[in-house]
């Protein structure tokens, strides 16, 4: 990924990556990214050949599957979720479109010795792909496995600056949904789900308010200085150096190259007892918040 490279605000309506239409009135429909959106670019851009930012996650549908109402299904979803249908514009803005054709792969794994280890294999290598944010297309893919007429696997793979976790959970439920909707002939139910673009202008309108200068200078009067880091890395071999090497680094205007030290992204899969998570889930609107404070009190203790 080049990140100094000019972005066009308009996909190219020639180009086969894309059938969008993405103007409103002439002009193209342009909503500014939000701090969190931009650090994530810009961190994208030092790790430019980095997964890290990589969201999403894989399933396997047992019984017969129908891809043609698979995909209807999926055309729905993304007409519905406009942070599908969101391309970054060199880290300052978000181009909604009005149509996409998703990128969606499906491969037969049904001749492999053992199908499901090799989808899992394919997982961890799409897993590892870090998307182009340059191309003029959404940043997600889905990729679709055949094990047997009876077995599937799916994988979504999305860059966060579209989603996160919860969000990602929530297509896949949406997606299924409907799916099964269609499948019985029933009424697609509705959705309540709140518009991405909603979200980015209400973000905008913040930071142009009196109260966004007073909450600024807040934190400016009680955080003068950034707090030392909770987290140190401890893995990444660039850290490691100790200031005298920076520093000759620095001067010697060598450039580090970021992606061949940084730890590769992985899979890693823990299974709790159904018991443990019905405990979890009672009280709860989600189990979500409970998994990432478990995760945050084990990296404040390692």
């Amino acid at each position: 990924m080049d990140c100094s490279a000019p972005i066009t605000p308009r996909p190219d309506p020639d180009s086969p990556e894309t059938d969008n239409q993405a103007t409103e009135g002439g002009q193209p429909r342009l909503y500014p990214m939000t701090p969190g959106h931009q650090a994530i670019w810009l961190d994208q851009c030092a790790h430019a050949n980095s997964p890290l930012y990589n969201m999403g996650g894989g399933a396997f549908i047992e019984g017969p599957l129908d891809l043609a109402l698979l995909w209807q299904a999926l055309d729905i979803v993304v007409h519905e979720s406009d942070a599908l249908r969101m391309v970054p514009q060199g880290g300052e803005n978000f181009l909604l479109l009005d149509k996409i054709t998703p990128d969606t792969e499906v491969i037969d794994l049904s001749n492999e010795p053992n199908p499901e280890e090799a989808t899992l294999a394919l997982w961890d290598k799409y897993s590892a792909r870090p998307f182009d944010l340059t191309r003029p297309v959404p940043p997600w893919k889905i990729i679709l496995t055949r094990l047997s007429e009876e077995l599937h696997g799916i994988q979504a793979l999305y860059h966060h600056l579209l989603i996160d976790g919860f969000g990602s959970t929530q297509i896949m439920h949406r997606w299924s949904e409907i799916y099964t909707a269609l499948a019985n002939h029933h009424p697609i139910p509705d959705s309540d789900a709140p518009g991405y673009y909603d979200y980015l202008e209400d973000n905008q309108t913040y930071c142009d308010s009196p109260q966004f200068e007073k909450d600024k200078a807040f934190w400016q009067k009680h955080l003068p200085d950034l707090p030392e880091s909770i987290l140190q890395p401890r893995q990444n071999a660039f850290f490691r150096k100790d200031d005298q090497q920076q520093k000759s680094a620095v001067n010697s205007q060598k450039r580090v190259n970021a992606e061949k030290i940084l730890n590769p992204s992985v899979i890693r899969q823990r299974t709790i007892s159904r018991e443990l998570y019905d405990r979890i889930e009672e009280g709860v609107s989600s189990s979500a918040p409970v998994f990432l404070a478990a995760l945050a009190l084990y990296y404040s203790r390692v």
